[in-house]
């Protein structure tokens, strides 16, 4: 009786012990597509990777193949489609992703001849055929190589003395580590040194001197986190762009949104800002008012708003 009483109870415990793996292991995958969706894509791709180590599946490695497909590092999206293909289950959803991966890393001869070896051709899934690029007109994009980053890097703009401004979140990137006990669900409020959504710095505007000097343009607006969208009007020296702020609450109200909202400044011969006025539209917790393009011609600012146009 006392061995079936051990032997019953040892089998509870590595009952216990496989529950308790399975439904972490659903807790590192649900964390993943949690990062992904807020484009967290690094971090995700860091936890997806820990759980396919734990636990081999399909569906994992088309996940991670997936998340590389969106930062367009195509070479590991190959091969991680490859190792989804590899599964007896796919089908022709992971079939296509890896083709058209294969195609982007110049593999798809190879891809191709996996395809046909694994299936009968009666039996083949059936694939679109890829669409011919065609170039239209003589335009011929060149990558400035001098500005970028291994970050993101965009909205390039020259004020009136040929002096580059971008902007770009190449201050540095971190990596959360997957919090034990979520006890802050429903915190809305932004993190204090990183975007929440990428795992990088917040966006800042950065300039480049005649000489190629690159050097960062600091916000003067309080509690600025992402500061970006530079546009100039050169005749008056001043610079128009978007603002984020780090706002707690509002009108002793915690539960806000908090949307971005476009100032300007005054432009030293440095590059630094002088002073901070904001456009009289703004409204931080009510909808966004953000991308100012100046038309110095017509004398117009121009932005985009998700506010009621009535």
């Amino acid at each position: 009786m006392k061995r079936l009483v051990k032997i019953l109870s040892a089998s509870a415990i590595v009952l216990l012990f496989s529950v308790a793996e399975t439904t972490a292991q659903k807790g590192k995958l649900r964390y993943a597509e949690s990062l992904k969706s807020e484009l967290n894509y690094k971090t995700a791709i860091k936890v997806y990777e820990e759980a396919y180590a734990k636990k081999p599946k399909m569906s994992t490695a088309q996940a991670i193949a997936e998340t590389y497909d969106e930062i367009r590092d195509y070479d590991n999206s190959y091969k991680w489609w490859e190792t989804a293909v590899g599964y007896e289950e796919a089908g022709q959803e992971q079939w296509l992703g890896y083709l058209k991966a294969a195609r982007l890393t110049g593999n798809l001869e190879d891809a191709e001849s996996a395809l046909s070896s694994r299936f009968p051709n009666d039996s083949l899934p059936s694939v679109s055929p890829f669409p011919e690029i065609k170039s239209k007109g003589n335009v011929k994009p060149e990558n400035v190589e001098a500005l970028n980053s291994t970050e993101s890097d965009f909205g390039l703009v020259m004020d009136a003395d040929g002096n580059k401004y971008f902007v770009s979140d190449r201050g540095g990137s971190y990596v959360d580590e997957m919090p034990s006990i979520r006890i802050d669900g429903r915190n809305k409020y932004f993190s204090e040194e990183k975007q929440d959504y990428t795992g990088r710095e917040y966006f800042s505007v950065y300039k480049e001197d005649e000489e190629g000097n690159i050097t960062e343009v600091i916000s003067n607006v309080p509690s600025a986190l992402n500061f970006s969208d530079p546009s100039f009007a050169k005749e008056e020296g001043v610079l128009f762009y978007s603002v984020t702020r780090d706002i707690k609450k509002a009108k002793k109200d915690r539960d806000i949104e908090i949307f971005p909202e476009i100032y300007y400044s005054m432009v030293a011969e440095d590059g630094s800002l002088s002073g901070f006025s904001p456009v009289p539209f703004n409204d931080s917790i009510g909808y966004a008012v953000m991308h100012p393009f100046v038309d110095e011609e017509a004398k117009r600012l121009y932005f985009t708003t998700n506010m009621d146009p009535a």
